[in-house]
């Protein structure tokens, strides 16, 4: 889990690795019940946030990573 954009966010591997399957993930995305904050690319995961998961879903990534909005954010940069 890691913030992007200051949105907290779950990696495409951690949400499908027994969270939820790989056809409900799509299926959700695709019917804009989930939000996907970021598109895979050459290295770089899928990330999608967090807050916009079902409560099914939501309550078992709480379960599992304690407390994810308690992690630390990352500092702002002034320009």
């Amino acid at each position: 889990m890691e913030y992007y954009n200051n949105t907290l966010c779950i990696s495409y591997a951690e949400l499908t690795a027994g969270i939820m399957s790989v056809p409900n993930l799509k299926y959700h995305v695709a019917s804009g019940k989930i939000l996907q904050v970021q598109r895979a690319c050459y290295g770089t995961p899928a990330l999608y946030a967090v807050n916009s998961l079902p409560a099914k879903y939501k309550a078992e990534v709480e379960r599992r990573y304690v407390d994810p909005a308690a992690q630390p954010q990352p500092a702002r940069l002034s320009t």
